[in-house]
């Protein structure tokens, strides 16, 4: 098992597993979906920054790979991912344009 200090306060701690949990969908959740790698805090689970990131770059980051992971559980059907989302199908569609999501066909 793997510890590692957490430089944040409790509400970002149960936010960063809140997003692990999403992100990882029944998998285990590893240092990495949490943020943390070889001790250090990356800020978003696939390490690419360091420190502190813009709040709204974070909020893209969590969104993108939340709808990703709906459109992967939905074998690319979009009404059946916004049916899981709780969104309208119209409005899953806006977010995954806004996020540049690209739709394989």
């Amino acid at each position: 098992m793997e510890v590692a200090a957490w430089p944040g306060n409790v509400r970002e701690l149960k936010h960063a597993v809140e997003r692990a949990v999403v992100i990882n969908s029944g998998g285990p959740i590893t240092a990495a979906a949490l943020g943390i790698s070889g001790g250090k805090l990356t800020g978003l689970p696939d390490g690419t920054h360091t420190g502190p990131i813009p709040f709204r770059e974070a909020r893209d980051g969590f969104e993108r790979a939340y709808f990703e992971n709906l459109l992967q559980l939905s074998a690319g059907n979009v009404s059946e991912a916004a049916r899981l989302s709780g969104l309208a199908r119209q409005n899953f569609y806006g977010h995954i344009e806004r996020l540049g999501i690209v739709m394989k066909s």
